[in-house]
């Protein structure tokens, strides 16, 4: 079965700009922390883990800068910026799974989730543990887009969680 594109055809997942990323637990999974009722973050060991390894793509990487990230339960949302490198553009970057395309967004977020992959299975001796959902979802912030307004997003995310929850609580 082949899978459905969720990339942009004719975008070059190169060019400096920001984007949001989301990247998901396999099948949901409450794994990376959790929500207090006051709406406070507790990291577990697999949330610093993913802390770490996020911080670090942006200091592997000197085209990248990273912006407002959350982690939340079962996801992360983080916003990536891309910097100019100076080089002319490139092609448009479709990124086969073999062939990945250097400083472009998939190739960051595929390294990032492999990084957090291994360090949690060399955490737990849990080799055959999925942790993340295949691929990730990425948004272009646009020109006309207020990144703020992202920013806002990512902030207000563990008070939605927890209202969520709340209002699921309350619904049984």
């Amino acid at each position: 079965m082949k899978r459905k594109r969720i990339r942009l055809n004719e975008y070059d997942y190169t060019s400096p700009g920001a984007y949001l990323v989301t990247v998901c637990a396999s099948r949901n999974s409450v794994v990376f922390s959790h929500i207090l009722a006051d709406g406070a973050l507790k990291m577990n060991c697999f949330g610093k883990v993913v802390m770490e390894e996020w911080k670090r793509a942006a200091q592997l990487r000197d085209n990248v800068e990273l912006d407002e990230y959350v982690i939340m339960p079962d996801h992360l949302h983080g916003i990536v910026v891309l910097k100019c490198r100076g080089t002319a553009r490139r092609a448009p970057t479709p990124g086969q799974f073999s062939l990945p395309v250097s400083s472009s967004l998939p190739t960051i977020v595929r390294a990032f989730k492999s990084a957090v992959t291994r360090r949690i299975h060399l955490l737990q001796d849990c080799s055959g543990l999925t942790i993340w959902q295949r691929g990730y979802h990425e948004h272009i912030i646009r020109k006309n887009e207020n990144i703020n307004q992202v920013r806002e997003y990512i902030r207000n995310n563990p008070l939605r969680w927890r209202l969520k929850q709340g209002m699921s609580e309350t619904a049984i």
